[in-house]
């Protein structure tokens, strides 16, 4: 079976004047805009996610309201499905590190006390 590609231009939800995206309600919101939740469940489709050079950066707020439960779902498999595609260089070198920070951020388990004291809520 052939798989489908679908493209998704962060560059467009980016505020008037603005270069980096905040806020996790704002990447919620773009998440159901864009219907992730459906297309997580398609096996057989790709999502390239176009990351352009008027973008400084991606807050980790932002881009776990975008893709923590793609992340949760898909676990190693997500960026097989969400290929992240930078229009340059110098916009690969600036973002990169903020894509795989949240992934990161989405993949870990711990509670908050695990993570501020380092041990378990239910120790």
């Amino acid at each position: 079976m052939k798989r489908s590609e679908i493209e998704i231009n962060l560059e467009n939800y980016l505020l008037s004047n603005s270069t980096y995206l905040t806020g996790r309600d704002e990447g919620s919101d773009v998440r159901k805009s864009l219907g992730l939740d459906k297309h997580d469940n398609d096996l057989n489709e790709k999502i390239k996610v176009k990351i352009s050079s008027k973008m400084t950066g991606i807050n980790i707020s932002f881009f776990l309201g975008l893709f923590s439960k793609s992340i949760e779902k898909l676990k190693e498999k997500f960026l097989e499905k969400y290929v992240f595609e930078y229009e340059d260089e110098e916009t690969k070198e600036l973002i990169e590190e903020d894509v795989e920070y949240g992934i990161k951020e989405a993949l870990d388990s711990r509670s908050i006390d695990e993570i501020l004291f380092g041990k378990r809520s239910d120790a």
